[in-house]
Order: structure tokens, then C-alpha cells, then sequence
């Protein structure tokens, strides 16, 4: 028998939902209408059908770095992604949706630590 590790408010507020994107019921995307806008909800449903495939998830990769530099020169929005395939059919951005690249761009602050391998409260300051 497993034990709960979480405050009693955390642990009755986390659901555990199927993946069922292709049910025309869907409780996956019900759930997640109440919680995010259509585009943000677009975002997910592509990134978790790009993360269920093993040959896609294992090429992917979410360089901070990379986009903290963008987002820092004001680029994120207008660059095409690392991964970008030649394919016209390839709309999806693992960085995240025009929203948060806008986001990221107006505040690239937001990344940071993480931007430059830093640990704790560290800033940009602080490379």
C-alpha cells in the first residue's frame, strides 16, 4: 500500500483523468476546457500526442537556453522552432504557445535560473 506524501488540500485536489482525447466524451479535454483557453488546450492535445509517440518524444527537446536567448532579443515569436520539419503540415512549438512566447519575450526574467544552469534564488546577475 502506497502512502500519501501531500498536504491533505493538495491530495483531494489532484484528479487522475484517462487519456482519451479520441472519445467523443472526452474527460481529458472537458477537464482541461475548465482549466485553459482553446489555444493552450490545442498546445496540450498536440504536445501529449507528439510525447505518446516514442520515435517524436525522444527527438524533442526544450532548450531554456535557446529560448531565453530568443526571447531576450525579442526573436521568439518570429523563429522558427529547433525541431522545425520542412513539412507545411508542422504547426507545433514545443516552447509553448504564441501566448507564452509573448510572455517569455515581454518578462525573459521568467526563465531564469534555469537559462543559465543556476541553482536557488540566483539571477541573471549572478553568471
Amino acid at each position: 500500500m502506497t502512502t500519501s506524501k501531500c498536504e491533505g488540500s493538495i491530495e483531494r485536489s489532484i484528479r487522475f483523468i484517462p487519456y482519451d482525447v479520441g472519445s467523443k466524451d472526452s474527460k481529458i479535454i472537458a477537464n482541461l476546457k475548465e482549466l485553459v483557453d482553446e489555444e493552450t488546450l490545442s498546445w496540450l492535445l498536440a504536445e501529449f500526442a507528439e510525447n505518446r509517440d516514442k520515435a517524436k518524444a525522444k527527438a524533442k527537446s526544450y532548450d531554456i537556453p535557446s529560448i531565453h536567448k530568443a526571447a531576450s532579443l525579442g526573436l521568439l515569436s518570429s523563429d522558427e522552432p529547433p525541431e522545425a520539419s520542412p513539412s507545411p503540415q508542422r504547426q507545433h512549438d514545443v516552447r509553448g504557445t504564441e501566448q507564452l512566447k509573448k510572455r517569455y519575450t515581454s518578462s525573459p526574467d521568467m526563465l531564469e535560473p534555469q537559462a543559465f544552469g543556476l541553482k536557488g534564488n540566483a539571477t541573471a546577475s549572478g553568471r
